[in-house]
């Protein structure tokens, strides 16, 4: 309404889940992004980017695009320990002997 002097704030929907905002119960990450197995999915995903796209390598990646990409691939660890997908804890080095 242009010209009445009314200011109107937009505000996020809230069946909109791209803005809505976490409730009190959602569960954030927990795993850490130092966490090894982070890091081992991180530079899987981009070696796959490299192939099927010929994007760079993890090793021709800059330091800031390295760890832009750590906290996805914390993410994507998550989302699979919640699916049912992988183990929640990583296997010792005596697993798998």
């Amino acid at each position: 309404m242009t010209g009445t002097g009314e200011r109107h704030i937009l505000q996020p929907d809230p069946n909109d889940a791209a803005t809505r905002l976490p409730e009190e119960n959602t569960v954030l990450p927990q795993i850490p992004v130092n966490d090894p197995r982070v890091l081992a999915l991180a530079k899987a995903r981009q070696q796959l980017a490299h192939d099927c796209t010929h994007l760079p390598t993890w090793e021709e990646l800059t330091d800031e695009d390295r760890a832009a990409g750590l906290p996805q691939a914390r993410n994507y660890l998550e989302s699979a320990i919640n699916a049912g997908l992988i183990p929640a804890a990583s296997p010792g080095p005596a697993a798998g002997r």
